[in-house]
């Protein structure tokens, strides 16, 4: 073995140029292969890394992270902390019940660290029920982990546990951590332990640093108590995520029978409070278990296009697959003669073919080695513009994966030129030592080819429609003026103004001095935000329509006065929300025109009331006062929905939390610095977020297309130069082997543009077979592209069309250097050569 090895090594030696194309093409190919499957593998595979993962059960939609208010029903996606509790404890089929808060929340602390100045930082902090590691069958690396105890009342001494990457890297891996304190919003809570490396929560896409008992939430986030008892039972706040173990020997639906029973005993009596209209929907309410082993997740938006991208790499790695073949093929076919006299002397056939599987297998473990190179940048792309909160890092299976590639296509790829060789005796070998004008050969060459041109075409495709979409998205009008737009978030109930009057006063000041800054030409805040994806929705009626009516609800928001003249929305009849509603509090709002054209049709709606019919005992009801154009409220590929805005002062629902909208007279960079200071100077304890200008949120919600259209680019530019390179060597070997007939023709008369022509027409034929393959690939996979792409069809006949004519180009151009020599050839000695 260790005299193959060497031989192996001088054959590439004498080829640099076959060897670092070979190994570059792999490279590629397995680099990206490994690191999409390092992605799917982190989001979709992988079990949670805790005891017996698989005996767990999500009792919620494992997707379904964040907060809500209202009333629900069908398949529930949160639980209150009320019937949270109450399933833990009428939960036999379980062994345990954890909850966990569906709100990673991002919270400014101090950290006392021994010898140096308090850290400041903002860890994200997760509130999880007492038994949430016991439950998940975690221990800890250092101290103890929460308990049932830290979860008893609220006046339990503050505890939290941090994770090992926040202690590795904040804390620095302080021997002494256990014991030390970190202030969060005014209170101090004790470092009791450690997670174990490797655990980073049962959510994919959010990993808490810290994590802090229900018990504790008044205190982390004071102002609005998530554990109070909820009185009115249609608006309800769903915060809750939770996750169980099942008894052994107890299966999935028996579990989900029981737990749904159990549920709807807690429901019954609660529906009886509530009026007739709304009981059926109430009752509609259910539990639906879902195997949890795999955890929630909080990156379903990246399911499609880590799928696409799985195709695109998959399709990548085959062409460098039969690039390297051609390679091969086209190598073993100049060592006939070695190979001959080297049977011809009594070499084994066994020792041939582990001398060419030695040689290939060299070639795919270095490609393999540079692919996990390439890998970890890929990872860091992907990271960055698509999964910036998961881990992604090599690990044994992604290792095993790589070399499993590397091996299986070093083998297979090693043993076919070889095997071709060994059927054949050393006379019929030494025959065509001047060229093998197999036709065997010339078939699977042209085979190879064609696979190559197929795939590449779809690559192109590919790039082309992501191309498109993304160049659409980027010109997608909002709807509203982006430029010039500085947008801040705050948290006025968790500062400490805890009542809606003290917020309205919050409010009134502080656009008040943010107006009053230089460059500042208006200001309004809003409750949801603009691209921040937050969301109300809820039942209403219209004074001419009967409530109840099917499918007629609406999103809202509460905005303060001139929001729609300040984000630069039109107001297409009537007038805009105002100063003088604030202070007349006339209960008015401004309807969109879609909510306008859908309701109303062709009537006018100014005048007309919206009425909120849910909950029914609520009754609140606005005029419409004006119509604002449609404009996007969280993506740039949302359909415009209906919607309606009410002033912030009448709120259907507490606006515990808001934005404020600044609209600058030039560049906002300027003024950023100044209206945090105005903000901190005015209100010291009130949480916030650093301003952005719009367009960097608009830039950063592009990021996810930005990552598809520069990798399937950057695959398909490299598709395209493999497939050029495999039909240069297909047809500079079918040149060389066809010199004898190319001199005959030339002796005959042929002119040079005839020979120019026999070749290139070889080379359409190829490519055009590829091509013809490739569109009905295309067309298979167009519900994968549909479901990515921005106002362009799966089939756009642009996109297509220049797909197949650049492809069309790319072969001739490789074909054309081959045909050159081709009629350039001297007749005489081409005849000569034989």
């Amino acid at each position: 073995m260790l005299t193959d090895l060497k031989y192996a090594l001088r054959q590439l030696r004498r080829h640099p140029g076959f060897a670092a194309f070979a190994i570059l093409a792999l490279a590629l190919g397995i680099g990206a292969n490994t690191s999409i499957f390092t992605a799917i593998d982190r989001v979709y595979l992988r079990t949670l890394p805790v005891a017996n993962p698989r005996e767990l059960v999500m009792l919620t939609n494992p997707t379904a992270y964040g907060m809500g208010t209202g009333s629900r029903q069908g398949p529930r996606d949160l639980l209150t902390y009320d019937e949270f509790r109450f399933l833990q404890d009428h939960s036999p089929s379980l062994s345990g019940l954890a909850g966990v808060g569906g709100v990673l929340y991002r919270i400014e602390a101090q950290i006392a660290l021994p010898g140096a100045p308090a850290v400041s930082a903002s860890p994200s902090v997760r509130l999880v029920s007492g038994n949430y590691f016991s439950v998940l069958g975690v221990r800890a690396e250092l101290g103890r982990l929460l308990g049932a105890a830290d979860d008893r009342n609220r006046n339990v001494p503050a505890v939290a546990v941090v994770s090992y990457r926040y202690w590795q890297g904040t804390l620095h891996a302080d021997p002494q951590v256990l014991g030390r304190q970190i202030k969060m919003n005014g209170a101090l809570y004790e470092i009791v332990g450690v997670t174990p490396p490797g655990f980073t929560g049962e959510a994919v896409g959010a990993s808490p640093d810290l994590w802090v008992p229900f018990s504790l939430e008044p205190r982390l986030l004071p102002g609005r108590d998530l554990l109070a008892v909820e009185t009115d039972h249609l608006v309800k706040t769903f915060w809750i995520q939770a996750i169980g173990r099942l008894h052994p020997g107890l299966s999935l639906r028996q579990a989900s029978a029981q737990l749904d029973l159990a549920f709807h005993q807690y429901l019954a009596p609660q529906a009886e409070t509530i009026p007739a209209s709304s009981r059926r929907a109430f009752l509609g309410n259910r539990l639906v278990l879902s195997p949890g082993d795999r955890g929630g997740s909080t990156v379903g938006f990246a399911a499609k296009p880590l799928l696409l991208l799985a195709l695109l790499v998959a399709l990548l790695l085959l062409i460098a697959c039969g690039n390297l073949a051609i390679l091969l093929l086209a190598r073993a076919s100049g060592r006939r003669r070695e190979i001959a006299l080297r049977l011809a002397l009594g070499a084994r056939p066994s020792r041939i073919l582990r001398q060419f599987l030695t040689e290939s297998l060299l070639l795919s473990l270095a490609g393999g080695l540079a692919g996990l190179i390439l890998a970890r940048w890929c990872d860091a792309a992907l990271g960055r513009w698509a999964l910036p909160d998961v881990p992604l890092r090599s690990d044994p299976k992604v290792l095993c994966f790589c070399a499993g590639v590397s091996v299986a296509v070093g083998l297979l790829f090693g043993a076919l030129p070889a095997l071709r060789l060994l059927r054949l005796s050393p006379n019929a070998l030494l025959a065509q030592a001047g060229g093998d004008r197999s036709s065997r050969r010339w078939v699977a060459d042209r085979l190879l080819v064609i696979g190559q041109v197929t795939f590449s075409l779809f690559l192109l495709v590919a790039a082309g429609f992501l191309l498109r979409s993304f160049q659409k998205l980027a010109r997608a009008d909002p709807g509203f003026d982006q430029d010039h737009l500085v947008i801040l978030w705050t948290q006025g109930a968790a500062s400490g103004y805890r009542t809606a009057e003290a917020r309205d006063a919050l409010n009134r000041s502080l656009q008040a001095q943010i107006s009053a800054l230089p460059g500042v030409r208006g200001v309004t805040y809003s409750r949801n935000g603009l691209f921040y994806h937050h969301h109300s929705w809820d039942e209403i009626a219209i004074d001419t329509l009967s409530p109840g009516s099917p499918d007629k609800g609406a999103g809202f928001d509460l905005v303060g006065p001139n929001y729609f003249s300040t984000l630069g929305i039109p107001i297409v009849a009537g007038r805009e929300i105002t100063p003088q509603d604030e202070a007349s509090g006339q209960p008015v709002c401004v309807i969109n025109q879609t909510l306008a054209r859908e309701y109303f049709g062709g009537e006018d709606p100014i005048g007309h009331r919206i009425i909120d019919a849910f909950p029914p005992a609520h009754g609140a009801s606005f005029v419409v006062v004006g119509v604002a154009a449609d404009f996007k409220l969280n993506s740039l590929r949302d359909q415009p929905e209906r919607c309606f805005f009410i002033p912030i002062q009448r709120p259907l629902y507490p606006a515990e939390s808001g934005y404020f909208e600044v609209r600058t007279r030039a560049d906002p960079a300027g003024v950023l610095a100044s209206i945090q200071e105005t903000v901190k100077r005015a209100a010291p304890n009130l949480k916030m977020s650093s301003p952005a200008t719009m367009n960097e949120i608009l830039d950063q919600a592009l990021s996810l297309d930005r990552m598809l259209i520069i990798l399937s680019g950057c695959f398909g530019a490299v598709a395209v130069v493999l497939a050029a390179a495999g039909i240069y060597g297909t047809m500079a070997c079918a040149v060389t082997q066809r010199t004898r007939e190319i001199g005959v023709r030339v002796a005959l008369g042929a002119q040079r543009s005839d020979v120019l022509q026999l070749v290139l027409a070889e080379v359409g034929k190829l490519a055009a077979a590829g091509m013809l393959l490739g569109l009905p690939a295309i067309y298979a996979a167009r519900s994968l592209f549909s479901d990515v792409l921005f106002d362009v069809s799966p089939l756009d006949p642009f996109a297509i069309g220049l797909a197949l004519g650049g492809m069309a180009l790319v072969a001739l151009a490789a074909g054309f250097l081959p045909a050159f020599r081709a009629a350039r050839l001297d007749p005489v000695d081409a005849l000569r050569a034989e």
